[in-house]
C-alpha cells in the first residue's frame, strides 16, 4: 500500500473515532450538568421543606397575618422547584410523585388549619381579647403538617441522593471515555509511527546509506527495494541514477584515459620531435657552420686576400660564430645533448648552473638519489621538462634570491623538489586561470603515473613537490 494512502487510511479512522468518542464525551457531559442541575433542585425542595415546617409552626404559635402570607410566598417558591423536577428513572419518579403529592397534601392541610384559627378569631367577636389557642387543636395541626414535611424532607434527600449517584456514574463515565479518547489517541500515534513513519525512517536510512556509498565512488552499489510505496518508487530511481551515472562515469573514465594517451603520445612526439631537430642541428647545420668558420678562416689568412677584404671577413667569421651560439643554445633548449648522452643526473645539474649563471642568483643541487634508479629515457626526459618548466614557472613570478632542486628516493617512489627562494606564486589564481606551465607540469607527473603539487607563502618560499612509483620504470 502506497503511503499516502495508508496515512489517508490511518488518519481517517483515527478522526471517526475521535468524533464518536467526542461526541460521546460532550453527551455525558451535558448529562452530568443536567443531573447536578436536578441534585440542585432536589437540594432546594429539601430546605423548602425545613423551612415550610418552620414558618407553620411559627404562624400556629403566634397566629399573626404576617406569617401566613410568608409561608405562602415560601410555598410558592417551593412548588416552582417540585414543577422542575425531572426524574431519570423509575424509583425517581416514584419520589417525584411522593414529593407533589405530598405538597398538594402539605398545601390543604395549612389551608384548612389557616381557616380553623381564622374561623376561631371570628368567633370570639371584635373586642374579644385573644386568648391562648386549644392545646390539642395546636397539636393536631402541628402533627398534621409536621407528617407532610418530614415525608417530603425523606423524598427529596433519597431523590437527591439518587441523582447524586446517577450523576456521579456519568461523570465516571465521562472520565473514562476522556481517557479512552488519550488512549485511542496515544494508540494512533503508535500505529501510525509503527505503520508509516518507523517504515519511511527506516527506508529513508537505508537510501541514505546507499547515497553515502554511492557518493563514496561504489557506483556498482544497489540499494533493494522493498514495497511499492514512494520509498520504492524513490530507490528505484535512485538505483536508475546510479548505473546511469556508472555508465557516465566509465564511458568518461574511458575518455580521460583516451585523452592522457593522447597527451602522453603528443608528448613523447614532440620529444621526437626535439630530438630529431636538435639532432639537424647539432649534426647538419652546425657542420656547415663550422664548415663555413673553417672557410673563411682559410680565406682571411690567405697571402692573397686584399687588404680590404680581411675586415669584412672577420665581420662575417664573428657573425657565423654568433649564429652558431645561437643554434648550440637552441638546440639545448629542444633537447639537452647530455640528457641522452650522460643521463639525467648530469643533465639536470648543468641546467641548473646555467640557470643560475644566466640570471645572476645562487643555484644548487642535490642529485644522488638519482644514482641506481633505474630510470628508463621517458621518465628521465619527464623529470627534466618538470624540473625546466619549474625554474621557468619561478623565473616568471619574479627574480628569486636562489633555486634548488634536491631529488630523494623512499621504497618505491621517487620524490624531486624545485624551491625558489623569495618567490611569490599564487598556486589557486594560476589554477583558475589555466596556467600552461602547471597544466604541463601536471600532464607529465599524470603521464609517469605520479602527482605534481605546489605550495608557496608570500614573500617566502615556492615549492614544487613531484612524486613518481619507481615500480613502473
Amino acid at each position: 500500500m502506497r503511503l499516502r494512502t495508508l496515512f489517508l487510511t490511518t488518519l481517517t479512522i483515527a478522526c471517526a473515532i475521535l468524533a464518536v468518542m467526542s461526541v460521546s464525551v460532550a453527551l455525558t457531559e451535558h448529562e452530568v450538568a443536567a443531573l447536578n442541575q436536578q441534585v440542585q433542585v432536589a437540594d432546594d425542595i429539601e430546605r423548602g421543606a425545613g423551612d415550610l415546617s418552620y414558618l407553620a409552626s411559627q404562624y400556629l404559635l403566634y397566629r399573626q397575618d404576617q406569617g401566613r402570607t410568608l409561608w405562602w410566598a415560601r410555598f410558592t417558591s417551593f412548588s416552582d422547584d417540585v414543577s422542575h423536577l425531572a426524574p431519570v428513572d423509575a424509583e425517581g419518579v416514584t419520589l417525584a410523585a411522593s414529593i407533589k403529592a405530598n405538597r398538594e397534601q402539605l398545601q390543604a392541610v395549612f389551608s384548612d388549619v389557616s381557616l380553623a384559627m381564622e374561623a376561631r378569631s371570628a368567633s370570639q367577636g371584635p373586642g374579644a381579647v385573644a386568648g391562648a389557642p386549644d392545646p390539642a387543636f395546636l397539636q393536631l395541626s402541628w402533627s398534621r403538617i409536621e407528617a407532610v414535611d418530614q415525608s417530603m424532607l425523606m423524598d427529596a434527600s433519597r431523590l437527591a441522593q439518587q441523582l447524586r449517584s446517577h450523576a456521579d456514574t456519568w461523570q465516571g463515565t465521562n472520565t473514562v471515555l476522556g481517557f479512552t479518547l488519550l488512549g485511542l489517541f496515544a494508540a494512533y500515534v503508535i500505529a501510525n509511527y509503527l505503520m508509516i513513519y518507523r517504515r519511511t525512517l527506516r527506508s529513508l536510512d537505508e537510501l541514505r546509506a546507499g547515497v553515502e556509498i554511492v557518493g563514496s565512488g561504489q557506483l556498482e552499489h544497489s540499494i533493494p527495494e522493498k514495497g511499492r510505496d514512494e520509498i520504492a518508487e524513490l530507490t528505484c530511481a535512485f538505483n536508475r541514477m546510479a548505473a546511469n551515472l556508472k555508465c557516465a562515469n566509465t564511458q568518461l573514465m574511458q575518455r580521460e584515459e583516451a585523452l592522457h594517451n593522447l597527451s602522453r603520445r603528443l608528448v613523447e612526439l614532440q620529444e621526437d620531435e626535439r630530438r630529431y631537430v636538435a639532432g639537424q642541428l647539432y649534426d647538419d647545420e652546425g657542420q656547415r657552420l663550422c664548415a663555413l668558420l673553417i672557410g673563411l678562416g682559410t680565406l682571411q689568412r690567405d697571402a692573397h686576400c686584399p687588404p680590404t677584404l680581411a675586415p669584412r671577413i672577420g665581420g662575417l667569421i664573428r657573425l657565423t660564430e654568433g649564429v652558431v651560439g645561437d643554434l648550440h643554445d637552441l638546440a639545448v633548449d629542444l633537447r639537452p645533448a647530455g640528457l641522452d648522452r650522460a643521463g639525467l643526473g648530469p643533465a639536470l645539474r648543468t641546467m641548473v648552473a646555467e640557470f643560475g649563471r644566466a640570471h645572476e642568483i645562487e643555484a644548487g643541487s642535490e642529485l644522488a638519489a638519482l644514482e641506481g634508479a633505474g630510470l628508463d629515457l621517458r621518465a628521465e626526459t619527464g623529470i627534466f621538462r618538470i624540473v625546466q618548466q619549474a625554474l621557468d614557472s619561478l623565473l616568471e613570478r619574479g627574480p628569486a634570491r636562489g633555486v634548488s632542486v634536491t631529488v630523494g628516493r623512499r621504497p618505491g617512489w621517487l620524490s624531486v623538489i624545485v624551491e625558489g627562494d623569495g618567490v611569490q606564486f599564487d598556486v589557486e589564481k594560476a589554477a583558475a586561470q589555466g596556467d600552461l606551465g602547471l597544466l604541463d607540469m601536471s600532464e607529465r607527473a599524470a603521464a609517469l603515473g605520479g602527482t605534481m603539487e605546489v605550495e608557496s607563502a608570500p614573500g617566502a618560499v615556492t615549492t614544487f613537490y613531484l612524486s613518481i612509483p619507481l615500480a613502473t620504470f
